[in-house]
């Protein structure tokens, strides 16, 4: 630390622990790739690409494979129960909801994009 006083004022330079610019450039470059990579995945275009019944495997095209999934039944209180399964993008959402086939085949049946992204 180096410490100069001048008439009226002490200026005080903090010397040492200095972070390398270039690594700087590199962890802002890294968080910018990464947030940038997640919101054009879920970007309004490819939502709206979302229709009722696609397959599993368009809807991978477009968003990728999700962080988790989950099995439920869903429609009990409705009295039609029908296997469902949730992939989930994010801790909650985004979240994408299947119905299972007859075939084990699954058709997208649903989806909650929330604004958690």
């Amino acid at each position: 630390m180096k410490i100069r006083i001048y008439p009226g004022c002490v200026h005080i330079k903090k010397t040492g622990n200095r972070i390398n610019p270039f690594m700087k450039f590199i962890f802002i470059s890294l968080i910018l790739l990464i947030s940038a990579c997640y919101s054009t995945r879920f970007s309004s275009e490819n939502v709206m690409k979302l229709k009722v019944g696609m397959s599993d495997a368009e809807v991978v095209a477009i968003f990728g494979y999700p962080s988790r999934t989950s099995a439920n039944t869903c429609g009990q209180g409705l009295g039609k129960p029908w296997t469902c399964i949730h992939w989930y993008y994010g801790k909650w959402t985004p979240k994408l909801t299947f119905q299972q086939n007859t075939d084990g085949s699954l058709s997208l049946n649903g989806w909650d994009i929330g604004t958690s992204w």
